[in-house]
């Protein structure tokens, strides 16, 4: 029978190896928890560092939210005094750099409403608070309550003694 170059170049050779051995059933398990912590570390390490870029993203405009002491929330004017100062006060609260949506007057809704006595700042839910407490600066005295008979988050009530 002729000889087959290939059988004998396996044998003299020694090819083979540790990855041509049959494997264990404990090799299966030991490559599968491998890959597995390998994997659980690389997501890890991905979603931690997501985490932190979005937390420095998230605290720097909080820092520059609370040193302005302004909101990004919707903010109404109703002019209570009827004097026409709720769009002046509207502007001037824009420059400072809140939110302002609507500047009216109680006129404007009834012409018989008589002039609201003292300034009122109404929020519509017990979250928008802290935020509206940066008005105070503005309005200083002027009550904070939970209303939902308006529509933007905050609205402030101009009352007559805002004006003396």
């Amino acid at each position: 029978m002729p000889k087959v170059l290939e059988d004998e170049f396996d044998t003299v050779s020694g090819v083979g190896g540790k990855h041509l051995a049959p494997k264990r059933p404990l090799d299966y398990i030991i490559s599968f928890l491998t890959l597995t912590f390998l994997s659980a570390a690389l997501a890890g390490g991905g979603i931690l560092g997501l985490q932190l870029w979005d937390t420095g993203v998230i605290l720097s405009g909080l820092v520059a939210q609370e040193e302005s002491g302004v909101s990004d929330l919707d903010l109404a004017i109703v002019d209570g005094t009827n004097t026409g100062v709720g769009l002046s006060i509207g502007e001037q609260l824009q420059e400072q750099g809140w939110s302002v949506v609507a500047a009216t007057s109680l006129s404007d809704l009834d012409p018989a409403l008589e002039p609201a006595p003292e300034t009122l700042i109404f929020v519509t839910a017990e979250q928008y608070r802290q935020e509206a407490k940066g008005l105070l600066e503005t309005f200083p005295g002027a009550l904070i309550q939970v209303s939902s008979q308006f529509l933007a988050p905050i609205t402030v009530l101009i009352g007559t003694d805002f004006l003396g």
